[in-house]
């Protein structure tokens, strides 16, 4: 009785009951017929399903070789305009001057390291009496070589790809990009060029072949192949492929291609490159696939008369049981793809695939440009903290931004080593003036690789000036480690670069608002070193009593928050803040020239944060001399009047001024992309480095000029510009939310939010 209220139960379920029927239908068909009907339709339901899936596959492979290809054509681009390709090449002597042609052959070399695909990089002087060749090393120019050259330079266009079939000299088949120099001339004085590595760029086009047995390649405008390493029974297909491919109007796509008694998934697109157009086609064989399921239908012609009785049987439980928790998955995909419906009702386990993998594809897409963001991330913020700019925000606020950055500070202390690199004006002839940003960037790798293995948490910053700062977070204090760091340290710069080291090591501290301090403290505790051109270690912490008394005089942390005021701003703020030094200083100095002393500290500190705003003091003060005026003021209230009147309030006010102007300026640029640019992946980060800020003075900028943050006014851009495909026109919601820079299920989220309606429910109620 129980089964059969169960049965009954079940079968008022449509679901249950349209597949009961449905399987009872198949399963008195005969065999013969069910064999065929799979032999015919289903078989080409497999081809047509595996071809769609090639398709996008490929398409989706070809846009990583595209992003690929244009990151090597921008890198060139960029490096076509460096200075050092300016029009003074033609005068300068690269036999005579040792020096130059070695320098150049290192910044080739650079560029050759520059991107996976190079293999050499090239540098073609036309001079008039004797043109010249870099490769990277300096030689002379052959003829084949001059008139290859020759050729490209008369080219109407200054960047573009050429492929060699025929070596120019005694090199192999090559593919090459090339940009005349300098980048923005008109009457160009010799081309910048890179050769792909043929076997690494052959790997990258294979990356398109789906299948072992599959065939893939690319081809120019001109039908040239550009395809490393072919075999000869390849060459038969792929010509007879190009030939039903030049046949057709689209320019992309897939097609089935017969071949020899052989069914191919043939997909074919366009990769825009530099001047040029080239074609991608990846072919995979169907009829491999298609085997198995054609001696499985004639299998089926036994099984379904033995199956009808199991049919019977596990119809009821199936849909009992199996669909159950199916149903509760495809609940979930449809509200995360709202208003998509699938094309077939009954594609369930398709609709759950691809909503899995859209899913899978998003989140691994965000892990990966966390990952590759996050060290950037924390040494922008961590020189901002070092510089003070986070000052007002309290322990808990940077605390909780130090965590999402992914540093552990829960039980663990902070330490910054000053790193400063001397002698190189102490007869060392080993470097020149120019390679001060190199050996810092030296020491700072070196830096980094030491710090793999004696430090745990760690970040170190470039501070352009033959100096470095570490920034460590130490679970317990290290002194022996860091005196070990230190040591081996000043070994391999001692060694290597001829250089000795100052190297200035802060207490240890677990505040974060102390982080600022030590590195204050240790860019001074530098100027505590003996005038000896030697390695000198300071540990701060061990520090004599007596020079802290001492040092305890001048109250740098009112210093600190007087310049901080500044920054803001906040006039009353800074009234407040140097009342608050003076009545410090004045309490604490034995003398009227300790007093004096400690204001015109104080104005050379004000002095430097202006000039750091990257504004001359001519532009302020004239020619006014500060320093005489400031010195002739013999009382303290007088001074900080002084202070307030004739150099912060003139700052202020320039500052104000040129501020709105370039923030305006800035913002006008930013808005003009984002409506150019909104349906690409773009960020706050991304926007800022393209024009050559960072985020935080663009957000703020935004903020002031717009009265609406960087990220609503981008939202709203890309919802209103929705909201008119979804009206205007019959575009499938995903492809609404490609074209507007969002993934699938995220745009209807976002979307949802803004207009409190779904996609599809926005389109059904406004649309035509």
């Amino acid at each position: 009785m129980n089964l059969i209220k169960r049965i009954k139960r079940g079968w008022s379920r449509e679901y249950f009951r349209n597949n009961f029927l449905l399987i009872l239908i198949i399963t008195f068909i005969p065999g013969i017929i069910s064999g065929v009907g799979i032999q015919w339709f289903g078989v080409t339901a497999v081809k047509g399903e595996l071809r769609e899936r090639h398709t996008i596959q490929i398409a989706e492979t070809a846009e990583m070789v595209d992003d690929q290809l244009e990151y090597l054509e921008l890198s060139l681009s960029y490096w076509a305009f460096e200075k050092r390709f300016g029009p003074d090449l033609l005068d300068r002597n690269f036999v005579k001057d040792v020096l130059e042609t070695r320098d150049m052959m290192q910044l080739l070399t650079v560029i050759q390291g520059s991107h996976p695909l190079i293999e050499r990089v090239e540098l073609y002087i036309n001079k008039d009496d004797e043109p010249l060749l870099f490769s990277p090393f300096y030689s002379k120019v052959k003829p084949v070589e001059y008139a290859y050259y020759q050729s490209l330079l008369k080219s109407d266009h200054s960047m573009g790809w050429t492929h060699q079939e025929q070596p120019r000299s005694d090199r192999e088949e090559s593919t090459i990009l090339s940009h005349s120099i300098p980048g923005a001339s008109q009457m160009p004085l010799g081309m910048l060029s890179v050769t792909l590595d043929q076997e690494k760029f052959g790997q990258l086009i294979q990356t398109l072949k789906t299948d072992e047995q599959g065939i893939t390649f690319i081809m120019d405008s001109r039908q040239q192949m550009i395809a490393p390493g072919m075999d000869s029974t390849d060459a038969h297909f792929v010509s007879a492929l190009k030939n039903e491919l030049s046949q057709l109007e689209s320019n992309s796509g897939s097609i089935e291609y017969a071949y020899n008694g052989d069914s191919y998934s043939v997909s074919f697109g366009q990769l825009d490159r530099v001047n040029d157009q080239w074609t991608y086609v990846s072919a995979v064989p169907l009829s491999a696939i298609t085997a198995p399921i054609e001696w499985i239908s004639k299998s089926i012609v036994f099984i379904s008369l033995t199956g009808l009785v199991v049919a019977l049987i596990l119809t009821w439980f199936g849909s009992q049981t199996i669909y159950r928790p199916v149903e509760r998955l495809i609940e979930k995909v449809q509200k995360e793809n709202d208003g998509d419906e699938p094309d077939n009702p009954q594609g369930e386990f398709t609709m759950l695939e691809e909503g899995f993998t859209q899913l899978y594809q998003e989140r691994q897409r965000l892990k990966s440009r966390l990952t590759s963001e996050t060290p950037q991330l924390q040494k922008s913020f961590l020189i901002q903290l070092s510089q003070g700019y986070f000052y007002q925000q309290t322990k808990q606020q940077l605390t909780e931004r130090m965590e999402n950055y992914g540093w552990k500070i829960e039980g663990h202390a902070f330490r910054v080593i000053d790193i400063q690199a001397i002698g190189m004006d102490e007869g060392n002839h080993s470097f020149i003036t120019s390679d001060e940003g190199l050996i810092t960037f030296s020491i700072q790798n070196i830096v980094e690789e030491l710090c793999e293995k004696y430090f745990d948490q760690f970040s170190v910053l470039d501070n352009y000036d033959l100096s470095v700062s570490l920034f460590l977070i130490e679970q317990s204090a290290h002194t022996q480690a860091i005196r070990s760091f230190v040591q081996e340290l000043s070994s391999i710069v001692n060694r290597l670069l001829k250089l000795q080291l100052i190297i200035s090591v802060s207490e240890s501290s677990n505040q974060v608002k102390r982080i600022h301090a030590l590195f204050e403290e240790t860019r001074q505790g530098k100027y505590q070193r003996r005038f000896k051109n030697q390695n000198q270690i300071l540990f701060l912490e061990e520090a004599p009593k007596e020079h802290k008394r001492n040092q305890s005089s001048y109250p740098f942390e009112i210093e600190r928050e007087v310049i901080q005021s500044i920054r803001k701003g906040d006039r009353e703020e800074i009234h407040h803040q140097l009342e608050r030094f003076l009545n410090q200083l004045v309490s604490h100095a034995k003398t009227w020239g300790s007093i004096q002393m400690g204001m015109l500290q104080l104005f050379s500190r004000i002095q430097h944060e202006i000039l750091h705003s990257d504004i001359h003091l001519e532009e302020i003060f004239s020619n006014r001399n500060l320093y005489s005026e400031l010195s002739i003021i013999k009382e303290p209230v007088r001074m900080l009047s002084w202070l307030e009147t004739k150099v912060i309030e003139p700052y202020l006010a320039h500052l104000k001024e040129r501020v709105n102007q370039e923030a305006k300026g800035l913002v006008d640029d930013v808005i003009a992309y984002l409506k150019a640019a909104y349906m690409d992946d773009i960020s706050l980060d991304h926007c800022a480095e393209k024009f050559e800020t960072n985020a935080h003075t663009l957000s703020r900028s935004f903020k002031k000029v717009t009265g609406t943050k960087f990220i609503d006014y981008l939202t709203e851009l890309r919802i209103n510009t929705s909201k008119k495909l979804l009206i205007e026109t019959n575009l499938k919601i995903h492809e609404v939310a490609e074209q507007v820079g969002y993934r699938h299920s995220y745009f209807n989220r976002i979307f949802k939010k803004s207009v409190d309606l779904s996609p599809s429910d926005f389109r059904k109620k406004y649309g035509q």
